[in-house]
C-alpha cells in the first residue's frame, strides 16, 4: 500500500474490513452448523442410553423371572422327594 493516496488506502480497507465481515459470517454460520450436529448427536446419544436402560431393566427382570421359576421348580422337588 505505499504507493497509494489516502482514498485508495482508504478504498482498500473498507475492501479487507468487506472481506473480513464476509468471512466471520460464514465461520459464524459453520460454528452454528457445528452446534446443531452436536446437538443432534447428544440428542441420539440420550435415546440410545435410554433404549439400553430399558434393555437392562427387561433382562434385569427376565434373570429374575427365571430365578423365581427355578426356586419353585426346586422347591417342588423337594416336596416331591
Amino acid at each position: 500500500m505505499k504507493g497509494l493516496n489516502v482514498t485508495d488506502k482508504a478504498a482498500a480497507l473498507a475492501n479487507l474490513n468487506k472481506q473480513a465481515h464476509v468471512v466471520n459470517a460464514f465461520i459464524a454460520r459453520m460454528a452454528g452448523i457445528d452446534a446443531q450436529i452436536a446437538a443432534e448427536a447428544a440428542r441420539r446419544a440420550d435415546i440410545a442410553a435410554e433404549e439400553a436402560h430399558i434393555k437392562a431393566e427387561d433382562a434385569f427382570r427376565a434373570v429374575q423371572e427365571a430365578k423365581q421359576r427355578l426356586s419353585e421348580l426346586v422347591d417342588s422337588g423337594v416336596s416331591n422327594s
